[in-house]
């Protein structure tokens, strides 16, 4: 993959070195905080400890939702993505590692149909359609409550 010219175009931020630096991924997201009306950041459970860290230390107060990697949390988020596919409500910026995650993506069901996205099926990473389905089913916890009718005339 052209990991190299994708940061080059912007697509992506590589972090110095051959390991992922926590302290490296909390500035970068503590910067976004400050130029963005950031609210949550969704996460895998594992690992979370050492960015934590790192936020606190940087005094990063972002909230963070635990997302689940299984049936229970991936289901409902997987059926956010595929419902803003279908109605071309997804937009993304001909982002070419997106396109490359979802084309790579293959999901699995468990015996009551629920899916996730299955990486050991998958033809290559997936990573950025799994960050999708996270940032989406985030989002869509804290979307505002519908406006009942009585007050909607009045906007």
């Amino acid at each position: 993959m052209p990991w190299k010219q994708w940061a080059g175009e912007g697509f992506l931020t590589l972090c110095p070195g051959k390991t992922i630096d926590p302290g490296f991924v909390a500035h970068a997201i503590k910067e976004v905080q400050q130029s963005c009306d950031l609210r949550a950041l969704g996460y895998d459970r594992w690992g979370i400890e050492n960015l934590r860290r790192e936020l606190d230390r940087m005094n990063c107060d972002v909230r963070l939702e635990p997302i689940g990697q299984g049936f229970k949390s991936m289901s409902p988020a997987c059926d956010l993505v595929e419902r803003a596919v279908a109605g071309a409500k997804l937009r993304h910026g001909a982002n070419p590692i997106l396109t490359m995650c979802a084309a790579n993506a293959v999901t699995v069901p468990d015996p009551t149909g629920a899916r996730k996205l299955h990486k050991p099926k998958s033809a290559g990473k997936i990573d950025g359609m799994v960050a999708l389905a996270m940032a989406m089913s985030v989002a869509e916890a804290f979307k505002p409550a519908a406006i009942p009718a009585a007050l909607a005339r009045y906007l």
